[in-house]
């Protein structure tokens, strides 16, 4: 199980903190002045931006069950070696999510905004977590997680044998 509140940003695009981003939209437009209150409403109101997980997997000891997790509109590219076989993936969070990589399984997605992908199946209710394996994602695997793996921002993981 992996949980992440937002993936990872593409390397190109501009990480600056949106009052910087006003500051320097307002310096090219030749207003040297500080930031007023409500002036960088624009800059607060961007839309959510997929962001990117990979996931690599190793372990093909026994079928593994995915379970994928996030806040905010992320895309799950899975790699997988030789070997593995996913047993069912699961996707889940509040914004929308999307996923690569794993063939032609079925997708069982639990999110508020819906997910619409080719495999994509919308089950009831949503829930995420960085921190732990929420109950819920138990109960959609049908088992108890064997490894956790979280972060705030994630952008990158391995799922390999022996992992606990």
């Amino acid at each position: 199980m992996i949980g992440v509140y937002q993936g990872a940003l593409p390397a190109s695009a501009d990480k600056r903190a949106w009052w910087a981003k006003c500051q320097a939209a307002k310096r090219a437009a030749g207003d040297h002045a500080a930031i007023k209150p409500n002036e960088c409403g624009d800059f607060l109101s961007q839309p959510h931006v997929q962001r990117t997980v990979t996931v690599n997997i190793s372990d093909d000891s026994s079928p593994v069950v995915l379970g994928l997790m996030s806040y905010e509109p992320a895309t799950w590219q899975i790699e997988l070696a030789p070997g593995v076989q996913l047993r069912k993936v699961i996707m889940a969070g509040y914004h929308q999510q999307s996923v690569t990589g794993v063939g032609d399984r079925q997708i069982d997605v639990y999110t508020y905004e819906r997910s619409e992908c080719e495999r994509c199946v919308q089950k009831g209710g949503h829930f995420y977590s960085y921190q732990q394996v929420p109950a819920k994602m138990e109960a959609a695997a049908g088992l108890k997680a064997k490894s956790f793996q979280g972060n705030y921002t994630g952008g990158r993981y391995v799922v390999f044998k022996g992992m606990q």
